[in-house]
């Protein structure tokens, strides 16, 4: 509340844990159907150390994922938290087998941003048809 009464409406803030866990965003909106009804005016992401149990660090390409969420992107792989139907990945991993919305490898030469995410933060301005087939959805 303090926030917001300072007309501070727009901030970003990540919070980086030194600590193994699960990282994640939390964008100003996450559907196009959103978009324009949003309450939310704090975005940020929080990124662990490492990975749940694992003993893999957190690579430079998990912190450009989670900041290409904040600015839009979706994700292409599909688990309980992502919203994304194993079909869509399929289909991702078809179109895009170098997305960064895909995976987070080690080496960030290994991925690249796809076209459907470079039209979805606003480099690509070539929409296709299909590219809000790629759209999650999202249970509440």
């Amino acid at each position: 509340d303090w926030v917001k009464s300072e007309g501070l409406d727009r901030c970003f803030i990540i919070v980086f844990i030194n600590d193994a866990g699960r990282s994640f965003a939390i964008p100003y909106t996450r559907s196009m159907k959103e978009w324009d009804n949003t309450t939310n005016y704090i975005e940020g992401f929080v990124m662990h150390k490492k990975y749940l149990n694992v003993n893999d660090y957190n690579s430079s390409s998990s912190i450009a994922h989670e900041i290409l969420h904040l600015c839009g992107a979706w994700d292409l792989y599909s688990d309980k938290e992502s919203n994304q139907s194993l079909e869509n990945e399929r289909r991702a991993k078809q179109y895009f087998p170098n997305s960064i919305m895909i995976s987070t490898p080690n080496d960030i030469n290994n991925v690249s941003i796809d076209e459907l995410t470079a039209w979805l933060i606003g480099l690509n301005r070539n929409k296709k048809n299909w590219y809000e087939s790629f759209e999650p959805s999202y249970r509440e």
